[in-house]
């Protein structure tokens, strides 16, 4: 009897042992649960925030320890669309530093499929003579330069230059309400985007706003082209109040390239 009354005993405490792990792992499950909850909460928030990035460029700023906030800003404008991720909202807005010290850039520039918009701010960028081509855009990416604040800018070359090379369905916006203005040293040659089969994926597009040449007359051999494609491709080009000297900016690149107008939209195709 007295072993039987022992045994229990033991079956009753591992019972209670058993009870109390049980109620452990619950409390533990419980509060992974919940942590799981509120990480999931803030998702929203942390993804929103992903997909609307604002970033602030400056001369003083640092590429390797800024993490592009306007108290520690980027150094350059690739530094700011890569810290970006794929498929989000880029914006950034460049610091004047009160000498009118150009922004450069001197590398190519992947803009993925971003939609990126870089605001002067009445700042000038350069485009160094190391690079031919400025930025690479995936399918469906954009890139706007805008003088947002009402502050104007401009961009600046001496050498010939593709601002935007564009696999398909691309977007390019230069200007705003105040001008934005160009300025070409030399008898270089811009082309705004450069596009290759875009028509297979999708008609890319150009707006221009208040987009003009800075000097007022332009020495022969200065061009400006509007869209050129390198197989075939279409693309919407809107020109609103953007003005310059005659026989400097053409919508086309050559004679197969078709350039029809319909009220102010003009349509290149190849």
């Amino acid at each position: 009897m007295a072993g039987i009354t022992q045994r229990m005993a033991e079956l009753t405490s591992s019972n209670t042992k058993l009870s109390l792990d049980v109620s452990s792992l619950t409390s533990e499950v419980s509060s992974v649960l919940n942590s799981m909850h509120s990480e999931l909460k803030a998702l929203p928030s942390r993804v929103n925030g992903m997909m609307d990035a604002h970033h602030y460029v400056s001369h003083q700023g640092d590429d390797v320890t800024a993490d592009g906030t306007s108290a520690k800003p980027f150094k350059s404008i690739k530094r700011a669309i890569e810290s970006t991720p794929e498929n989000c909202v880029c914006t950034i807005q460049l610091i004047p530093d009160g000498k009118s010290t150009p922004f450069v850039i001197d590398e190519l520039i992947d803009l993925g499929r971003r939609a990126v918009e870089i605001r002067f701010v009445g700042n000038e960028i350069h485009l160094d003579d190391k690079i031919t081509t400025v930025f690479n855009c995936a399918p469906h990416g954009s890139l706007q330069f805008s003088n947002w604040g009402g502050a104007s800018g401009s961009i600046s070359m001496s050498s010939n230059k593709t601002l935007m090379y564009a696999k398909a369905g691309a977007n390019l916006h230069i200007g705003g309400y105040e001008s934005t203005f160009l300025d070409i040293t030399g008898n270089a040659h811009l082309t705004l985007m450069q596009g290759s089969y875009t028509s297979a994926r999708g008609i890319s597009s150009i707006s221009l706003s208040r987009f003009r040449l800075k000097n007022a007359e332009a020495p022969a051999g200065k061009k400006v082209t509007a869209f050129a494609s390198r197989y075939a491709g279409s693309c919407f080009v809107n020109n609103w109040q953007s003005t310059f000297p005659e026989g400097v900016f053409t919508y086309s690149e050559s004679s197969n390239q078709i350039h029809t107008v319909f009220n102010s939209l003009h349509v290149v195709t190849t």
